[in-house]
């Protein structure tokens, strides 16, 4: 548990002392504090996660990965508050050692935040909302040109620094990085806890419970953008209820963006206005990419498969399943002798998993499922799996389970613990949790079709 520092003598971090907290979160608790050059800056102390974890050292890396990246990359780390310092305090005292990890970055005034410039947007002139847009969008795809996805994008995190020696007229800071992920790599944390995310500016991704990448901060950057350019948060008849939310979200039920100016005299508003709203469409691969937003935005024209994405809403908005491709040709080993019946002749073609009545695994061929593969979950038991954290696979004549030996708890099949391959029907259920101690959470009823 983290020692609560406060602006008094001899309460120091090695250089830093003088703390005036300002925030205790979920994760860290923040202050406004002073360097070895009496200079402020802003100063993380975190609460999770703890040294006892064992993702403690991989969230020190991440940390490390992160930073270098921003610093790395010229665009970036010009729009990112910059990173001073990290490392980790270790202090003994009576009975026990003290041991956690601390972050220091450049501090920045919060009154600058996107919130409060929202909050008078009526006083802001249509160029300066627009270029804010502008500053907004170019920031974060610098960021994604990083390979690094923010998953806690909102106004809040957004900040526009008045100054008058760059051309537009501010300085982008984004702020509160110290969760965001990498394209390229799992963070550590995955499969232990949740990623992070604000409610009102949760992706579909989120509420689904699937790993955000770039095109969840495009679907959280449409929110703002509307915020911004529309002066309405396009689901904001639900946000004073979080499944609401979440349903409006996964089904694509919200307002359109609508513009009544035009961005500038090179932009092609109806296209603009076809970009900005498929930025809200809950399947990721129909939005556009941040980069093709900031090309709308300043009058570029590109390639757009305009057909295909409203094609997906149908007319009542609802979001059309995009056709799987079909299976690959078995291998040799899988192909039956000649004169044999067919392998799926009368036999098991596909199996479901449903979950409150809801599908939300099809599997096929062999297939994990964990964390990251179920879709469309609405439960907070999901945190509980792995990824992966068992396989349905062909036996013989019909389906099997096998638990994953990487999961951290137990697989359970009508709730005796999953050990080697079982055989499983229509109407079994499958859930994760500890056996020894009768915990079962997340179930998953079987069904299985038939050719």
């Amino acid at each position: 548990m983290a020692i609560i520092l406060k602006n008094e003598p001899g309460c120091r971090r090695y250089q830093y002392h003088d703390f005036e907290r300002l925030q205790s979160g979920a994760y860290a608790i923040s202050y406004k504090a002073k360097d070895a050059a009496e200079q402020f800056v802003f100063f993380k102390q975190y609460k999770s996660p703890a040294a006892t974890v064992d993702w403690y050292q991989g969230f020190i890396d991440h940390q490390q990965e992160l930073k270098r990246r921003i610093t790395g990359h010229a665009m970036a780390k010009a729009s990112c508050y910059e990173f001073r310092d990290f490392f980790q305090y270790e202090e003994d005292n009576p009975g026990y050692k003290l041991r956690e990890f601390c972050q220091v970055f450049e501090f920045v005034d919060a009154s600058k935040t996107l919130t409060n410039k929202l909050g008078a947007r009526d006083r802001e002139s249509w160029r300066n909302l627009t270029v804010c847009a502008k500053v907004l969008v170019s920031g974060v795809n610098a960021l994604h040109s990083a390979r690094i996805v923010h998953t806690d994008l909102k106004p809040d995190n957004i900040l526009f620094i008045p100054d008058a020696s760059v051309g537009t007229g501010y300085r982008l800071r984004v702020i509160d990085l110290d969760w965001a992920i990498f394209t390229d790599k799992l963070a550590p944390w995955d499969g232990k806890q949740g990623y992070v995310g604000t409610p009102g500016y949760l992706s579909p991704e989120h509420v689904r419970h699937i790993v955000p990448t770039p095109a969840s901060d495009v679907f959280t950057m449409g929110i703002m953008l509307s915020q911004v350019l529309a002066g309405r948060h396009p689901f904001h008849q639900t946000l004073s209820d979080d499944n609401r939310y979440a349903e409006a979200v996964t089904r694509g039920i919200g307002e359109p963006i609508r513009i009544d100016q035009p961005i500038d005299d090179r932009c092609d508003m109806s296209f603009v206005h076809r970009v900005l709203n498929a930025t809200l469409h809950p399947d990721p691969n129909a939005r556009p990419t941040m980069q093709q937003i900031l090309d709308a935005l300043i009058g570029k024209s590109f390639e757009w498969d305009l057909d295909f994405e409203l094609s997906k809403r149908g007319s009542s908005g609802r979001e059309v399943e995009r056709k799987r491709p079909e299976p690959r040709k078995p291998s040799d080993a899988s192909t039956p002798a000649a004169g044999s019946k067919p392998a799926n002749a009368g036999q098991p073609a596909a199996i479901s998993l449903l979950h409150d009545g809801k599908t939300v695994g099809v599997a096929n061929l062999n297939t994990e499922f964990g964390k990251r593969s179920l879709f469309k979950v609405d439960s907070v038991d999901v945190q509980y799996l792995s990824s992966p954290q068992f396989r349905l696979v062909r036996d013989g004549g019909g389906w099997a389970i096998e638990h994953c030996a990487v999961a951290a708890n137990d697989t359970l099949l009508d709730g005796k613990k999953v050990e080697g391959r079982i055989p499983v029907s229509t109407g079994m259920t499958i859930c994760v949790g500890n056996a020894a101690k009768g915990v079962a959470k997340l179930p998953l009823v079987i069904q299985i079709s038939r050719t």
